[in-house]
């Protein structure tokens, strides 16, 4: 008799246990699918940052290019002489001039009520 307490008590004992370390396995489960889906995140924001560095590195790059802007101009036997401003941060070289339009800007004109 004490034999058969005994093995039940041991199976329910190796029954529980199993029931355990069930349990125990799925949360392992849980905590494996949630750190992957962390890596992804830390992936896809790692990229993130990637794309706005290059941004700040282009917009740097840019913020030092020159910006020229024909300042005045004059007429001469010669030729036409330009004055050219550089309203950027960036050195100029090797300006050159395509093709310069030399009519006086046109007045814009507004429609509405005059008071």
């Amino acid at each position: 008799m004490i034999g058969v307490l005994a093995s039940i008590a041991l199976s329910a004992i190796l029954a529980y246990l199993y029931y355990r370390m069930s349990r125990i396995q799925d949360l392992q489960r849980a905590e494996t699918v949630r750190q992957a889906n962390l890596q992804e995140d830390l992936a896809d924001h790692q990229e993130k940052q990637n794309e706005l560095m290059q941004l700040q590195q282009e917009m740097r790059e840019l913020e030092y290019q020159p910006k020229i802007l024909i300042d005045d101009y004059e007429l001469k036997p010669s030729g036409i002489e330009l004055t050219l401003r550089n309203l950027g941060r960036g050195l100029a070289v090797d300006a050159s001039v395509y093709g310069v339009s030399l009519r006086p800007r046109r007045a814009r004109h507004r429609r509405g009520r005059c008071s």
